[in-house]
């Protein structure tokens, strides 16, 4: 299983993932499904400049020195889907408080959660667990902190997974994938997987946490509104889950 290497961790040689024999440069945008592709990427014969033989990756964006002439890819997901994502990891946290514990003040309910994510003055312990970041701050961040910059040559929606996947098979000649077995988030199946939240916490469908009013406000806000356009959302989640 692809173990994953905190964003802030001083050990990384690198900010982000770097494939140097394949020119990649991998954004692994955290509840995007990226330790799914990441197996995919392990498995197909990527290797990141960290690596060991478990396989790692870490969440962070950066334009590396001596890399800009390599292909950035860039996981993404519809923001509502992905912040009902990080809800459920807060859920997570609270059930193995042992293995896997970044809870910060008093636990809140979903709607609270939700809200609290539209406030620009807005602290880890008023969600109970640490904010979920916006893409567009990743990107601005990057921007301020690299010598060069631009943007992903492709996007993986974990929407769309295997539909775009199937592209890095042409941009990337050297891997080996195989893509039998993967599926879209589109599709409900993939929910069924141990890579998801569906089975052990009883998700139910996006749709009955989110209110279309609560789905337009996200849309509009400052805050989130930016991650709509950069990478072509509507309101709607295009998902089940």
């Amino acid at each position: 299983m692809a173990v994953l290497i905190p964003r802030t961790s001083e050990e990384l040689k690198y900010k982000t993932n770097v494939d140097h024999s394949n020119r990649l440069l991998w954004w692994a945008t955290d509840r995007c499904a990226s330790r799914y592709v990441h197996s995919v990427l392990h498995k197909a014969g990527a290797m990141f400049a960290y690596n060991d033989s478990i396989g790692q990756f870490n969440h962070g964006y950066s334009c590396e020195e001596d890399c800009e002439e390599y292909t950035i890819v860039c996981q993404t997901r519809h923001p509502a889907a992905r912040l009902l994502s990080h809800y459920y990891l807060a859920i997570f946290d609270r059930e193995d408080h042992v293995n896997f514990s970044w809870g910060k003040g008093n636990f809140v309910e979903w709607e609270e959660f939700f809200y609290n994510h539209l406030k620009d003055d807005v602290e880890d312990t008023d969600v109970g667990f640490e904010l979920l970041t916006p893409v567009n701050e990743f990107y601005r961040e990057c921007k301020d902190r690299c010598s060069w910059w631009r943007e992903p040559d492709l996007l993986i929606r974990a929407e769309y997974l295997k539909e775009d996947l199937r592209k890095m098979v042409d941009l990337f000649p050297t891997l080996n994938f195989d893509l039998t077995e993967v599926k879209s988030y589109l599709h409900t199946e993939k929910q069924d997987s141990g890579y998801s939240s569906k089975n052990m916490f009883k998700k139910k469908p996006l749709m009955e946490y989110y209110t279309p009013s609560m789905l337009l406000e996200l849309y509009e806000s400052d805050i989130w509104h930016d991650d709509y356009i950069l990478h072509n959302w509507g309101p709607t989640p295009e998902s089940k889950y």
